[in-house]
């Protein structure tokens, strides 16, 4: 299987060694890890985006609070 190259490379090795591997345990985790890498990644995009998006709606209020002649809002919760 393609989708699973670090546990076809150590099914080569263990049949080369003649011993049994559980593979299909061993690719049932690797796919699990690889779509958790991919959904962590999505979750850090996802995150620096709303980031921004918080630190751009701080300095919209700051603004306007600015315009109105207000004290401007601490931040650091």
């Amino acid at each position: 299987m393609n989708d699973t190259p670090e546990t076809n490379k150590a099914e080569r090795m263990a049949w080369s060694q003649e011993y049994m591997v559980e593979t299909e345990f061993a690719r049932k985790l690797e796919r699990e890890r690889d779509e958790a890498r991919k959904e962590a990644e999505y979750y850090k995009e996802r995150y620096e985006q709303l980031k921004d998006d918080l630190d751009e709606a701080r300095e919209q209020v700051n603004r306007y609070r600015y315009n109105l002649d207000l004290l401007p809002i601490k931040w650091n919760i």
